[in-house]
């Protein structure tokens, strides 16, 4: 009997990507796709150029917090491997405070992927795996592979390596072009975020005032659960 054919995950992106978390020998990469978005758009809050020195700090930061810093790969179709891995997104999460603060359960989250490989499912994968290791309560749809490498012991599994109650987006937009970035707050929305806030006109960037939009998840392990005792 001819065995049948496996139907491809409709959930899988239509670009040769895997996930695996961020490592340092991904800072040129990451710093060109972090500048592009500096020079180029208001949804990144970033306003001088961004050196590898301060990409290691990031990723750094993201290890120290146990939290995650995820990057999406385009897969080598070549045998020289020599050169540095093509990051085509990338997604994290740090601390909305202080650790020692009242607000250690609640992280700010980011999702960028490179001008030229949107519309490919590659932010849906990269918020998939994010909102996994968030959350353990989310199901994920994969339909990518994640490499964990040797950062197993970082918490990229179900669940992560820290235990939160709120995710927060926070959308910067010029203050007369809502519109153009509502598309995006309405995907979010997708995703059980939920916008809570609008601060007008509390950042400048291109001459412009923006405004931020805060669309913030409840992370569903913390809904009527007792916090551990301090």
């Amino acid at each position: 009997m001819t065995k049948a054919a496996t139907s491809p995950s409709p959930y899988a992106p239509r670009a040769n990507i895997y996930l695996r978390p961020a490592e340092l020998g991904d800072a040129l990469e990451l710093a060109n796709l972090m500048n592009w978005y500096m020079e180029s758009s208001p949804l990144s809050t970033d306003d001088t150029t961004v050196s590898q020195e301060e990409v290691h700090r990031r990723i750094q930061n993201c290890r120290s917090q146990f939290l995650p810093f995820i990057v999406a790969v385009e897969r080598r179709t070549s045998r020289t491997h020599s050169a540095p891995e093509k990051i085509l997104g990338y997604a994290l999460a740090n601390d909305f405070n202080d650790r020692n603060s009242s607000g250690r359960y609640t992280a700010n989250l980011q999702l960028f992927v490179r001008h030229g490989s949107k519309d490919k499912g590659i932010g849906r994968c990269l918020m998939d795996k994010l909102l996994e290791v968030c959350d353990a309560m989310f199901i994920s749809k994969r339909g990518y592979y994640f490499d964990n490498g040797s950062e197993d012991h970082m918490g990229y599994n179900s669940g992560g390596g820290r235990r939160m109650s709120r995710l927060i987006f926070a959308i910067s937009y010029p203050d007369h072009d809502r519109a153009s970035y509502e598309w995006m707050i309405n995907w979010l929305k997708g995703y059980e975020f939920e916008e809570q806030g609008v601060l007008k006109g509390v950042a400048v960037k291109f001459q412009k005032h923006l405004d931020v939009a805060y669309l913030v998840r409840k992370v569903a392990f913390s809904m009527g659960c007792a916090f551990p005792e301090d």
